[in-house]
Order: C-alpha cells, then structure tokens, then sequence
C-alpha cells in the first residue's frame, strides 16, 4: 500500500490540480445499521452495576449513535482518497507492534477545516483536513493518532458521560455541592481525560513506534497557532494597484498585528488543558527518555506531497465555506510556489466573484472578518475588503477577475464569472454614466483651475470643469485602463452596460404554500431526490430541546416519495448515503459534490441572477449523466412540546365537566410537522420550486404521501400551463 500511495501522491500535478475523490468500496459503516456503538464498544456492564450505570451507557449508545449516522452518511469523510490512505500507513506504522489494537481501529480524513482530530465512540477516527494542512511532519501526527487511540481503548467518552450523569443529579461525592463548583468539576474531569489520553498514549505506543520522541512536544506549537494562516507570506499592494489604480490609504495598512499567542490561557471553562500545562507534561515525559527516531518513517516526500494535497483541499473547503478573504489569502501562499496553477486561477477568480455575491446579499461578514481580531499578514487583507466601499470592491473584483480570464481565456466559467461582475458592477452599484476613464488622466494646469473659478465662466462649465477634476482625483475610475486595448473586455464593457436593469417587483401578494421562482422553469420528468430528512425534536422545562433518532420515520418519508413520484409520473433518483452500499463510489462522490454545491448557494439576493459554483463544472458534467439538473432538498421537522398549560386551566374553569378529557390533554405531547420541498437548478444555482406547509391531519401517512404526490404533479407541468 505504500508503494501505490508514493505513487497516487508523487502523480498529483499541482499546476493542473484535481481535488481528490473518494475511491475503492463504500465502508461498511457508512450505510449499516450493525457497524454502529455497541455494549462492547462502552465496556461491559458487570452482574453487580447500579441501575444508573446501566442507564447511562444505554443512553450513551442511543446519542452516540444518533450522531453516527449524522456524520456517517454526511459526506463529510473521505475514504480510499491519498490523504485517508496516508493516516492508515502511518496508523500502520504506529501499531505495528500492536495487530490486536489496530484491528479495533478505522481511521478517516473529514472535510473540515479546522485544526482537530477525533475518536468516534466505536473505534472510528477522524482527522481534519486542516490539521494535515498544518503538520510539519509524519511523527506529529503519529502522536496525535496515539492520544485519540487511547480515548477509545481507556473508555474516555462514555466514562466522561457516566461522570457528567452524576454530576448533574448531584449524587456520590457531589451531593450538596454547589452548581458552579459541579461544572468546574465537570470540566476538570474532561480535562484530566486529555492529559490522560497524552501520557498514555505517548509511553504505551508513540514511544515505541520508531518516531522522534520530541516531536510530541513540538506539536504543541502547531495547535497553539492553529487559528492563523499555513504560512506567513508578505502581501503588497502591488498586488491591486498599477500606474492610475491606488488603494486608498485608510483601506490599506502599512503594520500589521504581530502573531503572537498565549500558551497560559484560562481553561477553568474549558472542557482541554491550555498549551502550557500539555507542553509542561509532555516535557516531563520527555525527560525520562533519550530523544531517538525519526520524524519520517514513510518518507519525507511522501509526507510534504500528502500536507500540499490538503492545502489544495483546505482553499476548496473555504471555497464551499464562502470563506473568501482566507482562501485567497491561502491562494497567494501556495501561488508563491506554484504562479502558473491554473487551478489557482481559477479559485481566485472564484474567490472575488463570491465576494460579489456576498455584497448582493448583503452579508459580507460571511467572508470579510474584523481585522481587528486578526494577526499577521492576511489582516491587509480582512483590512482592506473590510474598509471599501461596495462600489470599489466590485470594482477590484470585477478587475481581478478579468486578469484570471486573460491568464486562462480557455476556461469559459471565468469570462461568465467576469461578465456577471461587470454586469452587477455597472448596473447594481450606483455608477455614473462615464464614470469609468478608458484615457489616461491629463494633469490639471493653472487654465484648469483659473477656469473654475472665474467669474465669467457658466454654471453648467463650473460643473463639467469640477466633475473633470473628480474624476482625475479618484484612482478608481482608472480601474480598467489597463484594459482599454482590450477589444473583447470593451464589448463587454459595453454590452453589460447598456443592458437595462428590471426592478424586482415587490408588490404584496398573497401568500401561498408553493411557488415557482424562475420563469424559465417548464417542469421535468426527473428529479435528484438528495438526502431526504426527517428531523424530531423534543422541547421541555428539564431537558431544553434533544433531537430523537428518526431513521425510521425517515425511511418511511422515502418509501412515500417514491410511491407518490410513480404516481406522479415523477423519475425519482434517490441520492442518499443510508441507501448505498459498497459497490456506491460513484454515487458518494456526487453526493459530496452536491453537498458541497449547498454549502456554497448563496442566501436569496436582490440580483435575481444564476450563480457559478466552484464546482461548476463537474455539476454540469452530473447533470448530464444523471439526465436532469435538478436537485430536490426536502423533508419533515417535527417539534414535540408540551402542552398549553393556561389553556387547559381555561377550560376547566368554564366548563368543569371537560375535567377528564383536559387530563388525557395535558397527558398526550403535543406535535407539529413542517413539510418543505425545494427544488434547485444545479447549472444556474437557482431555486425553480419552493413550498412549506405545516402537516395537520392525524392521518400523517396519508397526508404526507398526497402532498407529495401534489408537489410532484405540479413540477410535471409547465407553469404556464
């Protein structure tokens, strides 16, 4: 295996980068039932266990698994893909003295980016795309899959839900203890579990795997600065500015915010040590060893191949995250050594045309964080996106977003992208008639100024002489100079321009369940039904609001749709992880592109306008295989609360007799279900069908089918028809 993994990853060509697909059988306990928590996996319950230790661990495995089958069946974890194969070689190399422990193990890399790992109550662990993006070599990580081996050998999670049980019913040891104190103690405990989980895990398997021993140590830097950039690459104004375009001063800063971090933080509140109590023990550990082994036992290439793989992987996530101003600062650190990546490119183009959305959104924030709250060089960035104004920024998008086309001009998706940001720049941003100056600015002599101001001249020459002088002061209106030989940027510049804007309409109208939003939508005889859900809710007093297994309802919803879609005349293609099985690469492959499609659709936006995915291309390549572009996002909510207890009181003080009934009233919860089915055009982004309606009747099988036969039967007919 890692002779073909040297191979997968040396083959990657970072200037033409393909993100990776997951690949090879679907994992069983991706879509089982059985490869859920069990008793074996929470440690068997002895002849003598008191009651409420046998609740405990039962509870534990009915939520723990609840959240297995959430992130199981998310499209969240990668599989047979060159990182997830890299973390099992060196899990391999870790345990190789250990076959009983490795057995016990399935090790996965999930697609968030945060600086985590995890172990799953059953033995599954999970490694983050952006902890493999910021590890400086193999050892580090042989050690992080040592600490969270251990939580899973040693019981951590459930011994951690058994301790908060008896916590929260003040029993043992916390009786009488104040509640403040018990949380305190709580959190002490978790924390006594980490230490636990590194002591453990470095004496009884990293230090005996052939890695250097001070490397667990060393890792400690790489969570403390966790939360900043993968590397500290210099940005310029040059980057934005030429000849006649300047970034205006308060927009701009010349100092940036050292990056520093605490070690000694406050952790009283925190479920994990601070850095500096983790440095001071794994240091004391240290200390009884010789620091021998190597930071690669897989070799070196292998591992700065793997970490560049989940850069490129960590700027899609922020891609799909609409996380802008980070992946194009990523973009500008991996551009360094890679300019001529027309992936690149490509995602910086991506990266501005979201930003322009964003504004149409109104909900910049999204992607433009405070720079105040931002160390080192990527807060010029924060900085500057935080300080222009909506104007200028689509102006700088619109501007970067022309110079990725003429660098690609093959790539048809950039000169849509640049098209749409000069249309919503010239047609959405207040611009003036002849703002933009396409001759270079001519300097004003004393004639310029006499002429202003003389008393002979006219009102209207007054005017015309200061709007001149406006526009030479404004560097932003010398934005596209740089393009003014550029005959195919002028006729777009003047085709967009010249293009009337239509008002969206906003008379009042009565409010109806369903509706079609796009005009162009003529309905269609095949639908992608993706990852129905059924959600239930509990609310009350004690317990707040859980959320109660639904599988089963679930399923049902689905045996529904496609019973009312046959009905319908409806071709239903169920796209749903929990109906796959292994030979499903290909259909869990378009799941998580479709998932990451909905990470990314923007909020509705006054532009009315089509919206161009990162992934645009492979969406329009799944549309043509699964023979229609349209995607359905349905499903059912239902909230159980508790009765109204002021209304019973009500009755029963008017009308006495209703004394008997109001008690089987108050007894019954209480449910609501909310149906919604909307339905998404994949090529444009757009949503073509929407409906929302409460389920009433008691007859909830029937009720729920025949809504969905109603929506199926609309979406079969034209809407004009």
């Amino acid at each position: 295996m890692v002779v073909l993994l040297t191979a997968y990853l040396a083959a990657q060509d970072f200037d033409h980068y393909k993100p990776i697909q997951c690949k090879g059988e679907l994992p069983v306990e991706f879509y089982s039932e059985n490869a859920l928590v069990t008793t074996t996996d929470v440690g068997t319950i002895g002849p003598g266990a008191k009651y409420s230790e046998i609740k405990s661990k039962q509870d534990f495995i009915k939520y723990s698994d609840f959240y297995l089958r959430y992130l199981l069946r998310s499209g969240d974890l990668m599989f047979g893909d060159p990182l997830t194969i890299y973390v099992n070689n060196v899990a391999d190399q870790l345990l190789k003295d250990f076959p009983d422990v490795r057995s016990q193990f399935r090790f996965y890399v999930s697609r968030y980016p945060e600086v985590n790992a995890a172990c799953l109550p059953n033995g599954i662990v999970i490694v983050n795309i952006g902890l493999l993006a910021q590890l400086e070599n193999e050892a580090q990580l042989a050690f992080v899959l040592a600490h969270e081996i251990v939580h899973y050998i040693k019981k951590h999670g459930i011994d951690a839900y058994i301790e908060q049980n008896r916590i929260r019913r003040n029993v043992g040891e916390y009786r009488n203890i104040r509640k403040s104190d018990r949380l305190f103690s709580l959190l002490q405990y978790q924390k006594d579990l980490e230490f636990a989980a590194d002591e453990i895990g470095f004496n009884e398997y990293y230090s005996k795997s052939g890695y250097k021993l001070s490397e667990a140590e060393a890792l400690c830097d790489v969570l403390l600065y966790s939360d900043f950039p993968v590397d500290e690459i210099p940005v310029s104004r040059s980057l934005f500015e030429d000849e006649y375009l300047k970034i205006p001063d308060k927009c701009w800063l010349d100092t940036v915010s050292l990056i520093t971090a605490i070690e000694d933080f406050d952790d009283e509140k925190m479920t994990h040590p601070n850095i500096k109590k983790r440095r001071e023990r794994l240091m004391n550990l240290l200390a009884g060893y010789y620091d021998a082994g190597a930071e690669f036992m897989l070799g070196r290439d292998d591992f700065f191949n793997m970490r560049e793989i989940s850069r490129f992987e960590l700027l899609q996530l922020y891609l799909t995250d609409r996380k802008y101003v980070d992946a194009l600062y990523l973009i500008h650190i991996l551009q360094k050594e890679y300019p001529g990546s027309t992936y690149l490119n490509h995602a910086k183009a991506a990266s501005y045309y979201g930003l322009v959305r964003l504004k149409n959104e109104r909900n910049k924030t999204v992607a433009i964080r405070s720079s105040t709250k931002i160390k080192g060089e990527s807060q010029r960035l924060f900085h500057m996106f935080r300080n222009l104004s909506n104007r200028d920024l689509v102006t700088i998008c619109s501007r970067e977003i022309w110079k990725a086309h003429q660098a690609d001009p093959s790539d048809s998706l950039l000169f849509r992208m640049a098209r749409e940001s000069m249309s919503d720049l010239l047609n959405n941003c207040n611009i003036a008639e002849n703002y933009f100056m396409f001759t270079p600015p001519v300097k004003m002599d004393s004639t310029v100024t006499t002429s202003v101001s003389d008393s002979t001249s006219s009102k209207y020459d007054k005017i015309k002489q200061n709007q001149k002088k406006a526009s030479m002061s404004d560097p932003f209106a010398y934005a596209f100079l740089a393009f003014a030989d550029d005959k195919e940027f002028r006729r777009v510049f003047n085709d967009v321009s010249d293009k009337s804007v239509v008002e969206i309409e906003r008379t009042e109208k009565k409010k109806k369940s369903f509706e079609f939003t796009d005009s162009l939508f003529a309905g269609t005889s095949k639908i992608l039904f993706f990852d129905p859900a059924y959600v239930r809710t509990s609310e009350s007093k004690k317990s707040g609001e859980r959320f109660l297994a639904s599988t089963r309802y679930e399923q049902r919803y689905v045996q529904q749709a496609i019973e009312a879609a046959k009905m319908a005349k409806i071709d239903l293609s169920l796209l749903d992880v929990s109906d796959m099985n292994n030979g499903d690469e290909d259909r869990y492959n378009k799941f998580q592109l479709i998932q990451s499609w909905i990470n990314e659709l923007p909020e509705e936006d006054e532009s009315g306008k089509s919206f161009i995915s990162t992934n645009q291309d492979k969406l329009n390549l799944l549309a043509d295989d699964e023979g229609t572009s349209y995607v359905c996002l349905t499903g059912l909510i239902s909230v159980r609360s508790q009765r109204e207890f002021r209304l019973a009181m009500v009755y029963l003080l008017m009308i006495p007799p209703t004394y008997p009934f109001l008690l089987a009233y108050m007894a019954s919860p209480k449910y609501e279900t909310l149906y919604y089915f909307y339905l998404y055009d994949i090529r444009t982004g757009q949503k073509v069908y929407n409906e929302v309606s409460l389920v009433k009747s008691r007859d909830y099988t029937y009720t729920v089918k025949n809504m969905l036969y109603t929506t199926m039967s609309r979406l079969n007919k034209s809407k004009k028809q």
